[in-house]
Formats: structure tokens, sequence, C-alpha cells
């Protein structure tokens, strides 16, 4: 539980005055179900950042990478069908980024259609463009 006294509250403005990025404050707050309690913290916060720091890093290399492998579609095809799956099941956005996470991490050299992927699951999430 947050709270002022106990010196564990923050608001957004605290944290971006930290150099906390908009995008990994986004992703912190929404990977937990909307049903469930968030359990917000500092370590959490940093996780999200790696996590869109890599999936930049993924779509600068699949611009700059080509087209893409044939074999690669199977994959694009499975995270897609993974992440709508998560999404509708309850918007389950954790399982939706964990289907992201596998997607990506089995991509060994990415093309301009996983950009093309990453850019429609961003249309869903907004974190990669970066805030000014």
């Amino acid at each position: 539980k947050m709270s002022k006294s106990k010196g564990n509250f923050f608001t957004a403005r605290d944290l971006f005055a930290k150099g906390v990025e908009p995008a990994a404050l986004r992703l912190e707050l929404i990977k937990t179900h909307y049903r469930s309690n968030a359990n917000f913290t500092e370590q959490g916060l940093t996780d999200s950042a790696r996590i869109v720091d890599r999936w930049r890093k993924f779509v600068e290399r699949a611009k700059s990478g080509g087209a893409g492998g044939a074999g690669d579609a199977a994959a694009r095809k499975e995270a897609a069908a993974a992440f709508a799956d998560a999404m509708n099941e309850d918007l389950n956005v954790a399982g939706a980024i964990g289907a992201i996470n596998k997607w990506v991490s089995s991509v060994e050299s990415p093309g301009q259609a996983d950009a093309d992927l990453m850019a429609t699951f961003d249309a869903v999430l907004g974190l990669l463009e970066r805030q000014r």
C-alpha cells in the first residue's frame, strides 16, 4: 500500500523527474490485470524499461535487416495469434507481453515484416514511440 508517510508514494511527475521514461511507466502500469491490485516497485519499473528498450532495439534491427526470412512467417503468425488470444482473454495484457517477448526471443534476424508486426502490437500497447 502506498502512502506519503511511508515514503513510497510516487506521482508520474516525480518519476519523470527521476528520469523514468513514460513508456516504462506505462508498461509497468498496464502489465497488471485491471481486476488485480498492482504491486508497483522500482525493480518492476526497471524491468519494464528494459523490455521497452529491448523491443525498440528489435525494431531498429528489423528495419535495417531487410524483408525478413520466409521461415519467420510462421513465427509471426503464431505471435499474432497468441497476442490476440491473450487480449481476448479479458484483456490479459501480461499474456500479450509474454507472447511478444517469446516471439522477439525466437527471431534471429528480424526484417521489415517483423517491424510491421511489432507496430501492430504497439498500436494496442502504445509503448515504442518516444515522448518528446
